[in-house]
């Protein structure tokens, strides 16, 4: 046994030492050839960072630039220079050739990255861009907010299909469904949250809020204290954050006053009009609006920022907003400068403190979304901070406090801008004035400004007037009928 072991170790030994040096030899030969084959060249020079630079090839589409210019960075400074439009390419080749220039570009175009929204009328809502909501936009758009319109109903017509709504109640039929009769309480509700940027119709103020709609108007657009007692505090207590009372009476009421002051104790802004008789008395403000230390009164203002002559003014009056002025085109579109939203029937331009009103209960909506849980008080201060001044210096009967501006209240900067009056849309853009009104998928605006209707329950303006005890008889001489008109209650006057 260990003869045998002698006799296999020496070929084990030598095996494996021809084994290597046949490997050695084989990797030697292999690695000779690699290196004969590829022969080392000599390293590329790295070319400076701006000739590796191209620019990109024609078409480019998406981009915009100017297309006669390139802007060429050099060394020592910064040009613009002029091409022809057919040259543009090439000569920037050359320009890139040269030792001193590091840079040749585009002269690309930026613009504003603000909100705008693409409703094909929203260019003859000038009421919008008198108070500065597009700034606004960038940063709130009432989402989570629920205003709830105390009005004739609201009806859900096509650009209102993508608003948000929460369930209403009709206290003239007693009933689930607060549908609008009369197309005021319409009208409000798309000023205050119309489906914006859905490329139909028109826009609104805080388009993100939830609409809650409260019937207490009637048919003609009256309605008793009582049932508009009973809608506020019902809006109270099923959730309302902000109340749109585009309504009013001549006579006090200490039903109102309760509930206004049920809204204010809970938190809940209320945003009244002052009126539409034209008064700026100490006391023109009507009622509840008049209820000063419960409700903001809202009066209302045209285009040149001037107070519109049926406007109400007075001790209450709070704050001004667009109202419109069917009687005058200051814009130029062709149109009388009315507030335009889509109603019952149609899209058409409205007038009224009424309209004001709405416009201040979308800036509510706005700075509740951002503000959380601010009281009453602090609402209208707010709103105070942020009103441009107009009229007398500060606080006077005519405008109150101001002009509110939605810019400068949600962003804290900015100003209104002053309005121009020029008026040029493109025809892809806005209606046609020929064109009649319907409320077919396009929408359509009424013939000619003469024809268009305003919302007048009563005394040719926007804002119902509410009555709750009889008007006179036509029966009755002229000069009862002024005595009937201050004491209802006469038994002449019955």
């Amino acid at each position: 046994m260990v003869h045998a072991k002698k006799l296999r170790s020496p070929i084990f030994f030598h095996s494996a030492t021809a084994l290597f040096l046949s490997l050695a030899f084989y990797g030697w030969i292999l690695s000779a050839g690699a290196v004969a084959d590829a022969p080392v060249r000599p390293e590329k020079p790295t070319a400076p960072l701006h000739e590796r630079r191209e620019l990109p090839r024609p078409p480019m589409p998406g981009l915009d630039y100017a297309r006669d210019e390139l802007i060429v960075v050099r060394r020592d400074r910064i040009e613009k220079v002029k091409v022809a439009a057919d040259e543009l390419w090439s000569r920037s080749f050359e320009l890139r050739r040269q030792r001193d220039v590091e840079a040749v570009e585009l002269n690309f175009f930026a613009e504003t990255q603000g909100f705008s929204p693409n409703d094909p009328y929203y260019p003859y809502q000038w009421n919008f861009e008198l108070i500065d909501l597009l700034k606004a936009w960038d940063s709130a758009t009432g989402e989570g907010v629920v205003v709830a319109v105390v009005d004739s109903g609201v009806t859900q017509v096509g650009d209102l299909a993508k608003t948000n709504f929460v369930p209403g109640y009709d206290f003239v039929d007693n009933d689930g469904d607060p549908h609008d009769a009369n197309g005021h309480g319409t009208h409000v509700a798309g000023t205050i949250a119309q489906s914006t940027n859905n490329s139909y119709g028109t826009a609104g103020a805080a388009f993100e809020s939830t609409l809650m709609p409260v019937r207490v108007l009637d048919r003609s657009g009256r309605g008793s204290y009582y049932n508009i007692y009973r809608g506020i505090l019902w809006a109270v207590d099923h959730g309302a954050d902000v109340i749109n009372l585009s309504l009013g009476g001549a006579q006090p009421s200490s039903l109102l006053e309760r509930a206004v002051e049920y809204a204010y104790d809970r938190g809940v802004p209320v945003v009244a009009a002052s009126g539409n008789n034209g008064s700026t008395g100490s006391n023109g403000v009507i009622y509840p609006a008049a209820y000063d230390q419960f409700a903001i009164a809202v009066g209302a203002v045209r285009y040149d920022k001037k107070r519109v002559n049926y406007s109400n003014g007075g001790n209450a009056l709070d704050f001004v907003a667009p109202g419109g002025d069917m009687g005058v085109d200051q814009n130029g579109d062709g149109y009388g400068d009315g507030i335009l939203q889509e109603t019952i029937n149609g899209f058409y331009f409205y007038q009224g403190t009424s309209m004001a009103t709405a416009h201040v209960s979308g800036l509510v909506a706005l700075l509740k979304e951002i503000g959380g849980s601010l009281s009453p008080d602090e609402v209208e201060q707010r709103l105070m901070d942020a009103s441009e001044d107009l009229g007398s210096s500060g606080w006077d009967r005519q405008y109150g406090h101001g002009l509110v501006n939605a810019g400068v209240l949600i962003t804290g900067e900015g100003s209104t801008p002053d309005p121009t009056p020029t008026f040029t849309p493109s025809p892809t853009e806005g209606p046609s004035p020929t064109t009649v009104p319907t409320q077919t998928p396009t929408p359509t605006l009424t013939p000619t400004p003469t024809s268009v209707p305003t919302a007048t329950p009563t005394s040719g303006q926007a804002t119902p007037t509410l009555t709750p005890s009889p008007t006179p008889s036509d029966d009755l001489p002229d000069w009862l009928k002024s005595i009937c008109a201050r004491y209802p209650f006469l038994r002449r006057c019955r």
